[in-house]
């Protein structure tokens, strides 16, 4: 599993994500197709309770967990990605660029 977008200061276990790096991301796939990937998919793992912005205390309702292929991320990270100019990893543009493509070819 690759594991993504656990910033430092987030409420879960081993928080490890230096945010900074995240706004340096410049992806190839527009960002309006990005967030309507990431807001269609399903929480795999949902926790009771919520949790908060790291940086200014915003309640995020729901924490949780989103697992898609061999990528695990932090329900937080769409809030994240909404509210902050920051990008998504490399390998997850890649494999996000091949599901759209997927979904686009006439079976």
């Amino acid at each position: 599993m690759t594991f993504f977008g656990f910033f430092k200061g987030m409420k879960y276990g081993k928080c490890e994500d230096e945010f900074d790096n995240y706004k340096k991301i410049k992806n190839h796939i527009s960002r309006d197709k990005i967030l309507k990937y990431l807001e269609g998919l399903s929480v795999s793992a949902v926790a009771p309770m919520s949790t908060e912005d790291i940086f200014d205390g915003e309640e995020i309702p729901q924490a949780g967990i989103y697992e898609d292929g061999n990528f695990t991320f932090p329900t937080d990270f769409l809030h994240y990605y909404q509210k902050y100019d920051i990008g998504i990893p490399e390998e997850y543009e890649k494999y996000i660029s091949l599901k759209l493509m997927d979904e686009s070819t006439p079976q």
